[in-house]
């Protein structure tokens, strides 16, 4: 969240877009974006995925009290016999689990660039009162009922449903949770919950997670941020006439930079009145009540977490922590990515592992980072999983100039006569 409080002082979103001078005056047809007058060269005619391109397993859980999540996954790839890891992943509010789509395809193209024989996979969903799963309870006033502790309730019971669902059997996996904005508070919270009371994860589930992504969240910036958030919501357009116009409104906001990103991410987030509008699904305005306690003690909560779980947290834009942050970075608490916008200029600004950068991600980045630049977001987090889990699969490097740490080691002790 270090970018939104920016973005929401320096521009005012406009609240009537159907008279936007960058729409086209034609009829538009879901499944296409319109050509526009100035951004013609920018989108053209694209179709709209499917988020079974993503996640080929969807699935609903449904709780003791009967409410329904949809659930997105898509299973790793590894050696027969070899453990998986699973990276487990939380949206942040107004989010669903598609805006980790666009991720979780960089993933796997990653491993490919840097000849990583296993494949990580990828668990998400949609929040309480949140894309499908909004739209699966809609006669309930529990979608926007969004206490804190109750969106940890959640999370607990949909990892445990994951887990007894997909991974009971063969080799336990490592989790790396990853949440944004709002999802890394969440999982700050389980996590620490756990290491701190031990009643939280059943099945000692807690004992194999072994890495814990935060990514663009700061408290002390978050919660400076709520302040102008009423204003933010009150002011952007209640519905839009189309997807297309609701996809351009994201981009020309500069909400979302990645436009492969937003075709998948941003129709999740709306649902079609009787009046052939597109609504958003989730009126953040009647979670007012809880948006403090979303982020009061993150900062604390994630530096004090032990080490047996390694961390992660990844910036946009902002290398501005606060004092619980910067004291726990002094003391190598955790391991911190900041990118930056004048970097995207350059091929190699993060490890040798980013020199080629695919064309799907944005030369801009703001908030939602992972769907910016989600390419360089996966480089990331797989350099964090070689770095933190000794049983991820080591890469090949007859077909790749690249080595992973261990390969850089075992050269160096090589060189230096360091027996084995």
């Amino acid at each position: 969240m270090s970018d939104l409080a920016n973005d929401l002082l320096r521009k005012k979103v406009r609240q009537q877009d159907a008279q936007s001078e960058f729409f086209s005056e034609g009829a538009d047809s879901l499944g296409q974006l319109p050509n526009t007058r100035k951004k013609e060269s920018l989108i053209g005619t694209q179709k709209l995925p499917e988020i079974t391109s993503f996640f080929p397993h969807l699935e609903l859980f449904t709780n003791d009290d009967g409410y329904v999540f949809q659930t997105y996954y898509k299973p790793p790839r590894q050696e027969v016999g070899e453990s998986s890891v699973v990276f487990v992943m939380h949206h942040g509010a107004g989010s669903s689990g598609a805006t980790f789509a666009k991720l979780t395809a960089a993933i796997e193209r990653q491993c490919e660039m840097q000849s990583i024989s296993s494949v990580p996979g990828v668990f998400t969903f949609d929040i309480r009162g949140h894309g499908r799963t909004g739209l699966l309870n809609p006669s309930t006033e529990e979608n926007t009922k969004l206490s804190f502790d109750k969106l940890c309730d959640d999370f607990r019971f949909l990892l445990q449903c994951f887990h007894e669902r997909y991974m009971s059997e063969g080799p336990p996996p490592s989790y790396f949770l990853v949440g944004h904005s709002l999802g890394g508070s969440i999982l700050s919270k389980v996590v620490s919950d756990d290491v701190d009371k031990n009643v939280c994860l059943k099945n000692n589930l807690g004992q194999i997670i072994s890495g814990l992504v935060m990514i663009d969240i700061v408290e002390d910036t978050a919660v400076k941020a709520l302040s102008a958030m009423k204003s933010y919501l009150n002011a952007i357009p209640k519905q839009f006439p189309s997807i297309e116009r609701a996809i351009l409104w994201h981009i020309d906001s500069n909400l979302l930079h990645n436009l492969d990103s937003s075709l998948i991410s941003v129709p999740e987030l709306f649902t079609r009145t009787e009046e052939e509008q597109y609504k958003w699904i989730i009126d953040l305005r009647k979670t007012e009540p809880f948006w403090h306690q979303w982020f009061e003690g993150l900062s604390r909560r994630f530096v004090n977490i032990p080490s047996r779980i390694s961390k992660l947290l990844i910036l946009a834009n902002n290398d501005y922590l606060d004092k619980d942050l910067m004291i726990g970075q002094m003391q190598g608490k955790y391991q911190l990515v900041v990118f930056h916008n004048n970097q995207l200029k350059h091929s190699n600004t993060l490890t040798t592992a980013t020199q080629t950068i695919p064309l799907q991600d944005a030369s801009e980045l703001g908030h939602f980072v992972h769907e910016d630049v989600p390419f360089k977001v996966a480089a990331s987090l797989i350099d964090f999983v070689e770095r933190n889990d000794y049983n991820f699969a080591t890469r090949n490097s007859s077909s790749s100039s690249m080595k992973s740490q261990i390969d850089l080691v075992a050269a160096l002790n090589a060189k230096w006569g360091v027996p084995q």
